[in-house]
């Protein structure tokens, strides 16, 4: 089987629509699983790393795995596996790389520590309601 990594240079076209579809099933996600103050910063005007930035917070070890799990197994059925992953042991701080956008999934004290809100505050940001 072939495994496709995102990458807006490797495409031919039609990569932003597509990144955004992704990026909508992300966000879906997230808010399947409860996460909370979910927002996305679209950083690729002011760094070549990635084009957007995914956050949210999750209130337990178990509840981070289980959104971060969520999102690999949907966007697998699509052929889109993650580059890599990070911190998903501990569940406080984690990181899921798909190369055009990145994942981050903090518990409530990383968030608050990290924020990285603030360390990209001159980007564009789209903040998403909570669902009760």
């Amino acid at each position: 089987m072939t495994k496709f990594y995102l990458n807006k240079y490797y495409q031919t076209g039609g990569w932003l629509i597509k990144n955004n579809k992704l990026m909508n099933i992300v966000v879906e996600k997230i808010k399947e699983k409860k996460c909370r103050n979910l927002v996305k910063l679209d950083v690729g005007e002011v760094t070549d790393l990635t084009d957007a930035f995914i956050i949210c917070t999750s209130y337990s070890d178990i509840q981070s795995r289980a959104v971060v799990d969520a999102i690999s197994e949907e966007l697998k059925k699509k052929k889109i596996y993650v580059h890599s992953i990070e911190g998903y042991e501990t569940g406080k701080w984690i990181l899921m790389d798909y190369v055009d956008f990145v994942i981050h999934v903090f518990q409530v004290e990383q968030r608050e520590y990290f924020n990285l809100e603030r360390l990209w505050g001159d980007v564009k940001r789209k903040e998403y309601e909570d669902e009760d």
